[in-house]
């Protein structure tokens, strides 16, 4: 009998009784199962009302068996619901299981007589379906010798399993007969294992399930317990009508503003329900008679109840609209949380309550692990008519976001939610530099809190998210041009994909004797390769050792037969962690022993992956730092350096009058001593002076004239800095089809091969000006459309050599007086030479003492005359290292080589929690590299940063200096750069003129 218990049903239900459909999960189908019931047609039942039912006397089969029992209805609502449970029919004997392990001429039999079970999602526990009782167990094993007999409570031995074994006298051909008889009133089950005895092999035939043909194995089994069950729901088609034609979206209001004269407007809506809203915004703007239209959106959320968080939290500020705490733990002790509700109603009801650190371990390497703290989750009962609850947590992490729910059960929306940002005894900051759309802050720590080395910081408005401050525009372009195009879609890849070697492997617990070697993990291997690019045949070649790195033989070598597809060897291992090395890599498993719930012990191998490939690999901590610092190093609305202070730029899009509220990391202090800080500041944005205009490129070539089937080199550069643009948009066009599209990287450059006929080629993105160009590729060179040549920078310093006055010097690009000295190193002219101050006796020239830690140091000079004075106990080091920055120079004169710097990288996955905007960016970061990790091998940061301004000194530049398309690092507001490497001397870029300057 079946019944639903809904209070929903419209009509009656009905009933189906079919074929058992095994468990596709674990590949086993239903008429494997010695049990199954012999169904030939479905047997279809009608209801009335919730009930309906089936017995032997009209439809079941009389010997019962296994089947897959289905229940159908419709509810008021219309949906057509479906409820599928296997069971054993009446009649069925209990769950028969028989295994067999064998070798040689002797074969053991295991048998087990048990009840048949299903797990209840609901109980979250295993249900079992009662069983007769056994009166017998017999092995007929074949050979004509004495039957095995077992009679249940004979002698007082009521055990329902047991093995059994046997051996053979002669080679030959063996049926083995298991055969489990219950007790009056139900069907006995037997099972069937053929044994082969022989010279060459031995043991239990199988059958493959494609080609059909026998092989023998030294394990088998037959029968299993686990049953499965189903439930699905389908819309009937008003349902489905009525959710096309009125939209799965309710329009609540519609309405055209004018705003004021800052821009504003206020549309209020009550929400009618609980759930997710989404506000959507056009806008008009008339700017010098052009119309520009712009969309914007924001989202919401609305609860029946709401939560607050309190006591020893203090809200503030808000980051996107989220609230932000502060604590104040006092020393190792707990802080309490108050949790508050409101609206929930006279009842009782559970919140959760959930503490989360976010680690970042990669950005700062020398905080140890265990100071970013651990997550914490707790479950607060609230009894009838109470409305507060305390709860202690523990604050280590500087940051850590606060959550809490109420979950109603069987509710697919929260009663009521909140979530939050939690600093831990946050510090202030100090900001150098207006804070606006378009334009650069830096940021530093507050003098009291000492000197940071490293520093991270992001900015957002406080309410609402600003959709140009999360800067998805780089983001996507990460996307793209990391993961889609270089990962997935870029020919380079594809390359590396057709010519990589793959192997699958498995492995599983199999206890086997092999020429009387006992053996307990079976492993197989399977080329996985291109069938078109590797034709030769497979062979593995593997080596298994354990975590200690000694090599494990195997008990049976890696082998096949003829009709298989699989590579086997078994191995007789202990508990531990074991790698598997194969030609295309490695793979790595555990094995544990655990027992079980009838005081058995089970083997449990746990593998990491079941495939490798030669052109997959782990990064190493280098290129998670590089990652990083590329991705994090150029968002707008991220500080990211290391040094004491970083630049903060907002995109020339974000809110011009908002409060922006400033969250930052600071790392103080380097090495083991190091400490680790929050931050946190408000500043109110101000508009851009002068709107961003957009700007001019230069495109050159190399080489200067390709042949068909050259590759080719473009870089852009600024057309006034002569510094190279990267991520911009590069497409190649040959009959309005695309060739190449393409990104700038972080010189400006894509390359790409060329082949005869006409290519446009347009570059495009940023602030910049679209640039266009045509050429034409023949078997003799290529030239521009109209006959030119093509534009080419010879030295490299961003000027192509058409405008170079020296195109065979990168140190000189302009000759203002036309004498043919370059304005770099003319002096005699104070007109149009921006660097004569570089002269030694230029009329710019402001000479005095440029050294910062000296008593009277002079901002304003640009000539260090000698004449630094100091206190006793602050005298410079001379040792080689003289920079104005506080970067990453070592001790020894050179920059420091473990030192990580940018580089191009698979764009990972960084995300987490979608729905909390907050993580946009520092929880996407944290989340994603804590679950990285880090190993204890290769710390590539172990180096401190000298955090101590140098002595200066003069000293003799070499020949030339570096090409303004060169890039430095970021250190305290200015681009430096060690040229040459090691060579102790150090150059930063002139703002004005983009050109390095050597630092003396």
């Amino acid at each position: 009998v079946a019944d639903y218990n809904g209070e929903d049903l419209d009509g009656d239900v009905s009933g189906i009784i079919t074929e058992f459909s095994g468990n596709e999960d674990e590949g086993r189908e239903g008429h494997e199962h010695p049990q199954a019931a012999h169904i030939e047609d479905d047997i279809e039942r009608s209801g009335l009302g919730s009930t309906w039912g089936a017995s032997h006397s009209d439809v079941l089969p009389q010997d019962g068996g296994l089947a897959d029992v289905i229940t159908t209805g419709t509810t008021e609502s219309g949906l057509e619901f479906e409820f599928m449970r296997q069971m054993p029919l009446p009649g069925t004997a209990g769950c028969a299981r028989s295994e067999g392990s064998g070798g040689g001429d002797y074969a053991s039999i295991g048998w087990d007589y048990n009840e048949f079970r299903y797990w209840d999602d609901d109980l979250e526990q295993d249900v079992y379906y009662d069983k007769p009782d056994l009166d017998t167990l017999t092995i007929n094993w074949g050979d004509g010798s004495e039957e095995y007999e077992y009679r249940y409570g004979q002698d007082d031995d009521y055990r329902e399993d047991g093995w059994e074994g046997h051996s053979y006298a002669d080679n030959g051909d063996y049926w083995i007969q298991v055969t489990y008889t219950p007790t009056d009133g139900y069907s006995p089950v037997t099972h069937s294992l053929n044994y082969l005895v022989g010279d060459e092999e031995s043991g239990f035939a199988e059958y493959d399930d494609e080609s059909e043909e026998s092989y023998t194995t030294g394990w088998i089994e037959k029968g299993w317990c686990d049953l499965d069950g189903d439930q699905s729901a389908t819309p009937n088609p008003e349902i489905i009508d009525a959710f096309l034609t009125n939209g799965p979206f309710e329009v609540m209001d519609e309405q055209i503003f004018t705003s004021n004269a800052d821009g504003m407007v206020t549309m209020t809506a009550t929400p009618s329900l609980p759930g997710a809203y989404i506000s959507i915004v056009q806008t008009k703007y008339l700017r010098d008679g052009v119309e520009m239209t712009g969309l914007g959106m924001n989202l919401g959320a609305a609860t029946a109840a709401s939560i607050s968080l309190g006591g020893d939290l203090v809200e503030e500020t808000t980051f996107a609209g989220i609230p932000v705490y502060s604590a104040t733990p006092d020393g190792a002790n707990p802080v309490n949380i108050q949790v508050t509700t409101s609206g929930m109603g006279d009842e009782e009801y559970n919140a959760m309550l959930m503490l989360m650190p976010m680690p970042l371990n990669v950005p700062f390497p020398d905080i140890d692990e265990d100071a970013w703290g651990e997550p914490q989750s707790h479950d607060l009962e609230f009894q009838q008519g109470v409305t507060a609850r305390n709860q202690e947590v523990f604050i280590e992490a500087p940051i850590s976001l606060v959550a809490s729910l109420i979950m109603e059960e069987g509710e697919l929306w929260p009663t009521a939610i909140t979530f939050g940002l939690v600093l831990n005894d946050p510090g202030t900051l100090t900001f150098d530099g207006t804070l606006g759309p378009g334009q650069t802050t830096n940021i530093a720590l507050d003098e009291e809190y000492g000197v940071a080395s490293r520093i991270l910081a992001v900015a957002t408005p406080e309410v609402g998210l600003d959709p140009a401050s999360v800067d998805l525009s780089a983001f996507t372009e990460l996307l793209y041009g990391d993961v889609i195009r270089e990962g997935e879609l870029g020919w380079v890849n594809m390359e590396e994909n057709l010519e990589a070697t793959c192997e699958e492997f498995r492995v599983w617990n199999e206890d086997r004797w092999d020429e009387g070697v006992q053996s307990n993990v079976r492993m197989s291997l399977r080329d996985d390769s291109n069938e078109f690019v590797h034709t030769t045949a497979y062979t593995p070649n593997a080596i298994l050792t354990d975590e200690n790195g000694n090599t494990i033989e195997p008990t049976s070598d890696w082998n096949k037969e003829d009709w298989e597809e699989d590579y086997h060897a078994n191995f007789n291992l202990d508990p531990g962690l074991y790698t598997l090395a194969v030609d295309s890599g490695e793979m790595r498993f555990e094995v544990a022993i655990e027992e079980n719930e009838d005081g058995w012990e089970d083997m449990n191998i746990d593998p990491d992956q079941d495939d490798v490939c030669s052109n997959e690999w782990e990064e190493t901590e280098e290129q998670i730092y590089d990652l990083f610092d590329e991705v994090f190093g150029s968002l707008d609305s991220i500080a990211w350096g290391q040094g004491s202070s970083a630049d903060l730029h907002l995109s020339d899009l974000s809110a011009p009058q908002d409060d922006y509220t400033v969250i930052a990391i600071a790392q103080i202090g380097e090495g083991e001593d190091a400490t680790i800080m929050a931050a946190l500041d408000s500043k109110v944005a101000e508009p851009n002076p002068e709107p961003p205009e957009m700007m001019n490129m230069t495109l050159s070539f190399s080489p200067a004239n390709p042949l068909p089937g050259d590759v080719v080199q473009i870089t852009a550069t600024d057309g006034e800095t002569g510094q190279p643009i990267d991520d911009l948009s590069a497409v190649l066009i040959r009959n309005n089809i695309t060739l190449f599209g393409l990104i700038t990287d972080e010189d400006g450059q894509v390359s790409f091969g060329v082949t005869e006929g006409t290519i446009l080629i347009r570059f495009s993105g940023e602030m910049y000006n679209t640039k266009e160009l045509t050429i034409v590729v023949t078997s003799e060179g290529t030239d521009l459309e109209d006959g030119d040549d093509l534009p080419v920078d010879t030295d490299g310093d961003g000027v192509i050599d058409s405008e170079d006055a020296f195109p065979n010097d990168a140190t000189e690009s302009d000759d203002c007086d036309g004498d043919g000295i370059g304005n770099n190193a003319d002096d005699d002219d104070a007109v149009c030479d921006p660097n004569d101050y570089l002269g030694p006796s230029g009329p710019d020239a402001v000479p005095g003492c440029m050294d910062s830690t000296a008593l009277n140091y002079n901002s304003a000079a640009n000539e260090n005359d000698g004449t630094c004075e100091y206190a006793e106990d602050n005298t410079p080091i001379n040792n080689g290292n003289q920079t104005n920055t506080t970067g990453d120079q070592t001790e020894e004169g050179g920059s420091d080589e473990e030192s990580s710097s940018s580089s191009g990288s698979n764009m990972v996955t960084i995300g987490i929690a979608a729905g909390v905007v907050i993580a946009a960016m520092l929880g996407i970061t944290a989340v994603v590299l804590y679950m990285r990790g880090r190993s204890d091998e290769d710390d590539w940061a172990e180096e401190p940063v000298n955090m101590i301004a140098a002595q200066d000194r003069m000293f003799d530049s070499g020949p030339s200096g570096p090409t303004p398309t060169m890039r430095g690092e970021m250190q305290d507001g200015y681009e430096v750069l060690e040229y040459p490497a090691g060579s102790g001397s150090w150059w930063y870029r002139d703002s004005a003129s983009g050109k390095w300057v050597e630092w003396v």
